[in-house]
Formats: C-alpha cells, sequence, structure tokens
C-alpha cells in the first residue's frame, strides 16, 4: 500500500474513534455514505485509487457527477466563454485552474493545454464569486470539503491564491481529501488535526492545508476565516446538521460565508434533499448576494453573507426584507426573506410570508413547512397571532407534511437505497421510513 494511503487511513481510524455524542445524526444521505466509504477503504490499495473512487459517480456517488467526451467539450467551450465575459479580468488566469493527473481520464480531457472537467468549471465559478467580492481572502474554511477539489483550486490559481485552506467535514470523506491534497500539493503541507485541542499558530504557518474531523471542530475556534463556504452539500444535510453549523457560524470568527445549494424545491420532490431550508444564519450575518439558478427540477441559491454588529446586521436585514417583498414573490428573494424570518423576534413576519408563498407558488415549497415550524417555535415563546391565522397556518401545514410525506421516497438515490439494504438488512430503508 502507498505510504501516503496507509498515513490517510490512519489518521482515518484514529477520528472514528473520537467521541461523538454532541453531533447530530448524518442522515440517510450521508450516513449511508460513510458506511459504504468505512466498508471500501480498507480495499484501496492506491492514492489513484481512493481518487477515482471518489470521482466516480458510480462508486462513491456523493461526491460528483462528471461529463464525458463530447458533452464534457462542449461544456468546457461554453464554460470557460461565460467566465470570460462575467469575469473578464479572470481569462487570461484560466489556465492556472486545471485537473491534476491523479485524476480519472476518462472523465478529463485536454483543452487550451491542460487538462480539465465538468466538476471543475463548477469549481470556477465558486471560486470567482468569492473572489471578485470579498475583499480579502487569506484564510479560508469549506465545510463538506469532498476529495478537495475545491480546496486544490483554491490553492493553485494565480488569480487570486489563498494562503490557507482548512476542510471540515466528516472523517470517511476527509480520507479521500487527505489522499488527494497529499498527493497533489505534497504530504508536507497538509495538516491533519489530532485532537480538539486548539491548534498552535506553529501549525498554522507551517501548514497551508488544514484537514479537521467535525468530531474535533473545537480546535479550530481560535482561528480567524476570511471567508467560510459551503457548496452542494448543506442541501443534503438534515435540519439539525444545518442548525448544527448555524451555531457554529454564529460562535467562529469569521468575516464572510458562501453557499451555494439548493432552494425552493417543490415539497412534492426533495431529491436528495433531507431539510426543509438550508443555509441558516444568525442575526449577525447580512445577506449581501443573493441570486438562484433554475436548475431543474432543483432550482440553487447563490449567497455571499457578510458578518455585521448586531444592532447594523438588524437593521440591515429588514430593511433587505423589505426591498425583496414584492409580490408575486421571486424565487430569486426568498433567501434573504426567508433568512429574515428565521431570525424574527415573533410570528408576524414568518406568517406574512408563508401565506405569500402559499399564494405565490404552485405547487408549495419545502421552505413553508420550515416557516410553519418556526412560527410554531415564536408563537410558543411570544403569542401574536389570532385565531383565524394559527387555524391559516394548521391548513397549510397540513397539506406540505402530506406533500413531503409522498416525496421522501426520492431523498435517497436507488443505489443508495440498494447501498442501505445491503449494510443494514436488518433496517427499514429511507424510502419506507417517515419524514
Amino acid at each position: 500500500m502507498d505510504a501516503l494511503l496507509a498515513k490517510a487511513q490512519s489518521n482515518l481510524r484514529a477520528a472514528l474513534r473520537d467521541d461523538v455524542g454532541f453531533l447530530p445524526d448524518p442522515g440517510p444521505r450521508w450516513g449511508t455514505l460513510a458506511a459504504w466509504c468505512r466498508e471500501k477503504i480498507p480495499t484501496l490499495r492506491t492514492v489513484e485509487e481512493a481518487v477515482h473512487f471518489a470521482q466516480i459517480p458510480q462508486q462513491h456517488g456523493g461526491f460528483e457527477a462528471r461529463f464525458t467526451g463530447d458533452a464534457l467539450a462542449k461544456l468546457a467551450a461554453d464554460r470557460e466563454r461565460q467566465i470570460s465575459e462575467e469575469y473578464p479580468s479572470a481569462q487570461k488566469h484560466l489556465t492556472s485552474f486545471n485537473e491534476p493527473d491523479v485524476s480519472q481520464h476518462a472523465s478529463t480531457m485536454i483543452y487550451n493545454g491542460r487538462r480539465v472537467s465538468s466538476p471543475m468549471y463548477a469549481h470556477i465559478s465558486f471560486f470567482l464569486d468569492c473572489a471578485t467580492r470579498v475583499p480579502r481572502m487569506d484564510s479560508v474554511c469549506e465545510i463538506g470539503g469532498g476529495y478537495g477539489a475545491l480546496g486544490r483550486l483554491f490553492l493553485t490559481n494565480n488569480y487570486r491564491p489563498v494562503r490557507r485552506y482548512v476542510v471540515v467535514d466528516l472523517p470517511e470523506s476527509l480520507f479521500f481529501a487527505e489522499a488527494y491534497l497529499r498527493a497533489t500539493l505534497g504530504s508536507d503541507r497538509v495538516h491533519y488535526v489530532e485532537s480538539a485541542t486548539p491548534i498552535a499558530n506553529r501549525t498554522l504557518l507551517d501548514h497551508p492545508v488544514i484537514l479537521c474531523p467535525v468530531s474535533r471542530l473545537p480546535a479550530l475556534r481560535m482561528i480567524h476565516f476570511d471567508l467560510v463556504i459551503n457548496t452542494l452539500s448543506m442541501q443534503e444535510m438534515t435540519d439539525e446538521y444545518v442548525a448544527f453549523y448555524r451555531d457554529w457560524l454564529a460562535a467562529q470568527p469569521a468575516n464572510y460565508f458562501y453557499s451555494f445549494n439548493y432552494l425552493m424545491q417543490r415539497a412534492e420532490y426533495l431529491g436528495e434533499s433531507p431539510n426543509l431550508f438550508a443555509p441558516r444564519l444568525s442575526p449577525r450575518w447580512v445577506v449581501t448576494l443573493s441570486t438562484c439558478i433554475d436548475g431543474r427540477p432543483n432550482p440553487f441559491s447563490r449567497v455571499l453573507a457578510r458578518r455585521c454588529s448586531p444592532l447594523t446586521a438588524r437593521w440591515r436585514n429588514w430593511r433587505s426584507a423589505a426591498r425583496y417583498f414584492q409580490r408575486p414573490l421571486a424565487i430569486s428573494a426568498m433567501y434573504p426573506l426567508l433568512h429574515a424570518a428565521d431570525n424574527a423576534h415573533d410570528a408576524r413576519f414568518p406568517y406574512r410570508l408563508l401565506v405569500a408563498m402559499s399564494e405565490d407558488f404552485d405547487p408549495i415549497r419545502k421552505e413553508a413547512l420550515f416557516l410553519v415550524r418556526r412560527i410554531g417555535e415564536l408563537e410558543r415563546c411570544r403569542p401574536v397571532l389570532d385565531r383565524t391565522e394559527r387555524d391559516r397556518v394548521a391548513a397549510i401545514r397540513s397539506s406540505t407534511e402530506a406533500q413531503v410525506s409522498d416525496a421522501v421516497h426520492a431523498r435517497v438515490p436507488p443505489h443508495l437505497v440498494e447501498l442501505q439494504q445491503e449494510l443494514y438488512p436488518d433496517q427499514p430503508t429511507t424510502a419506507s421510513a417517515s419524514p
């Protein structure tokens, strides 16, 4: 076995012995994938096997999908043209964004002199969304870093490379990031967090890459991040994990947060999403960018938020809510409105938004059920709704819960249901579980 891979496996075994009692359950999707990885990882003998297992959808099934052949060639031409038009200052730096040779060659191609892939172009877009808007970007943390491809791109481009990149993830996923990043950046540049003790400054100076199992998250509490990011994975976390990261972002020193995830999915079709609203941010975060991409059947929301003082943030968030609350509601306006509703002091605004959503979106969206539950929490603390309003909330809840219940089978793809049946033959699968 490769010495590098043996080191990654040793770190994984140690992390799996951590106390995880304070962590939420990862849920049916990532819980199943983590179990699958624990079964598969001991059989991997080389870094190439590990990287290819992570990259091939039919094997890992969770990190990414990849175009091949003519479809990839067309995508590369289209995306390079779009990037040059949207970010002209980045055009001359495009050649510094590339896939390493260790990547699976069947899903890459040589384009304009370097190796490219379809996920790489998504990663370029995420990077440029941040690099062109965040004033300082030396220290970056990624929640759910996959096998490390986005982190490598942040570190190796010559447009605006970052100095430090931290990945927080389940240890089963972090195994692949460790193998990939040590192989492509150099093993001595990568540090794997070994305990929950705060990381020393010497470690930060010596290692541009820090890999932190979520069980050891307290180790990062003294680090100040210019930017925290999450792309295409918080949409697949449970509501409990979304709330967990909300609380962590409220406490962890950081200036900006960037997200690219599902938003406003139809209640009758949840795809692979087990939560009702993500990401959630505390009242100290002000939304500075919010756009929506109609990626059918799942719309995507692109969000950039900035941390502000409590008084400034409260004023800016409510001013933003007033600006975006235009009837009929637009999907592109929904994230700032939901953020304001999530952080409201009583149920008046969440109720107003819930009614507007029920009237303006057909079919109803899953976030309506999030608002119903948030209204219930607020009403228990400070009741402000009258009987007629409470009855309307109950009617929307009943209708939306029925649609979500009917859609539960769609939360986990068929191949993951098969994995669940293989790994847990004595337990009911997600397809037959209640929401």
